[in-house]
C-alpha cells in the first residue's frame, strides 16, 4: 500500500507538472503569435503619408503591450522555474517555445528602429510625390482657369449642346480638384 501510494503520489505529481506545463505552452504560443502579427504589421510598406502615419501610430502602442507582457512572462518563467525545480523535462518545442517568448521583445525593439528609419524615407518620398501633384494640381487648375475664361467668349447659340458639354465636363474636373484640394489639405496637416 505504501509502494501504491507512492506511485499514485508521483503519478499527481507527474500529472500537475504536464499540465502547467501545457499551460505554460499556450500562453508562449499565444504570446509569440501576438509578436509574429505585430512585426508583420511593422514590416507592412506604407503607400500613402495616411498609411505611414497609423503605422507610426501603431508603433506608440508597441511599449506598452511589451510592458505588459513582461509581466505575464515573468509570471510564466516563474512556473518554468518551479518546473525545473521538479527535474521534469520540458520538450524541445516547449524549450524552444519558452526561449522564443523571451526573445521576441528584444527582436520587437530591433525591428522597431530599423522600421523608423524606413518610414523617414518614406516620409521623404510622400513629400516629394506630394510636391509633384501639387505642383500638377496647379497646372490643370491653371488649364481649368482658361476654359471656364473661356466661356464668355460663347455668344453662337447654335453651339449651345456643345458648349453644355464642355460645361458639364469642367464642372465635373472642378469637383475632382475639389476632393484633390481636400486630399492635399489633409496630408499637408498630416506631414505637420
Amino acid at each position: 500500500t505504501r509502494t501504491m501510494l507512492s506511485a499514485k503520489r508521483k503519478k499527481l505529481s507527474k500529472a500537475v507538472l504536464e499540465m502547467l506545463a501545457k499551460k505554460l505552452r499556450k500562453q508562449a504560443d499565444d504570446a509569440i503569435e501576438e509578436f509574429r502579427s505585430m512585426s508583420q504589421k511593422l514590416f507592412d510598406k506604407p503607400n500613402s503619408i495616411e498609411d505611414l502615419v497609423e503605422q507610426r501610430e501603431f508603433m506608440k502602442t508597441i511599449p506598452d503591450v511589451l510592458k505588459k507582457f513582461q509581466d505575464k512572462a515573468d509570471k510564466a518563467n516563474v512556473d518554468y522555474d518551479l518546473i525545473e525545480e521538479f527535474y521534469y523535462n520540458l520538450s524541445q518545442e516547449d524549450f524552444n517555445a519558452r526561449w522564443s517568448m523571451i526573445g521576441w521583445p528584444r527582436q520587437l525593439e530591433g525591428q522597431m528602429e530599423t522600421v523608423n528609419e524606413t518610414l523617414v524615407k518614406d516620409e521623404e518620398r510622400f513629400r516629394k510625390n506630394q510636391t509633384n501633384d501639387q505642383n500638377s494640381f496647379e497646372d490643370r487648375l491653371d488649364s481649368l482657369q482658361m476654359a471656364v475664361a473661356g466661356f464668355s467668349a460663347h455668344v453662337d447659340i447654335r453651339k449651345a449642346a456643345e458648349v453644355s458639354v464642355e460645361a458639364r465636363r469642367v464642372v465635373k474636373q472642378l469637383k475632382e480638384c475639389q476632393q484633390l484640394a481636400q486630399l492635399y489639405n489633409q496630408r499637408e496637416r498630416l506631414f505637420g
